[in-house]
């Protein structure tokens, strides 16, 4: 996430110059043309979290990622089963996609 779409429209720029509308694009731009909604949710969520450290060390004034609305998303309940509890690393693996 952050070198394939982040660093490309992000990586130039000086931190204090990234505005909210930037952070607006990027989100637009990663749920739509990239097609993935919750992915653009976690890179706002790691940008905001960025922005933050960056205000706490008072390299920044103000968080631009602050504000930028997610996209819905859908809650979801995982139950274990016996196989996961007998061999969590299947759990991992599953839970992984793999």
């Amino acid at each position: 996430m952050w070198t394939k779409i982040v660093l490309p429209r992000l990586g130039k720029e000086k931190l204090i110059s990234i505005s909210h509308a930037e952070m607006d694009a990027l989100h637009s731009y990663i749920a739509s043309i990239r097609g993935t909604p919750i992915l653009a949710n976690r890179a706002m969520a790691f940008l905001r979290r960025m922005f933050n450290l960056a205000k706490r060390w008072g390299s920044l004034a103000d968080n631009p990622a602050t504000g930028v609305r997610t996209n819905p998303e859908e809650k979801r309940n995982r139950f274990l089963n016996r196989t996961w509890l007998v061999c969590p690393s299947v759990f991992v693996l599953q839970a992984r996609g793999g």
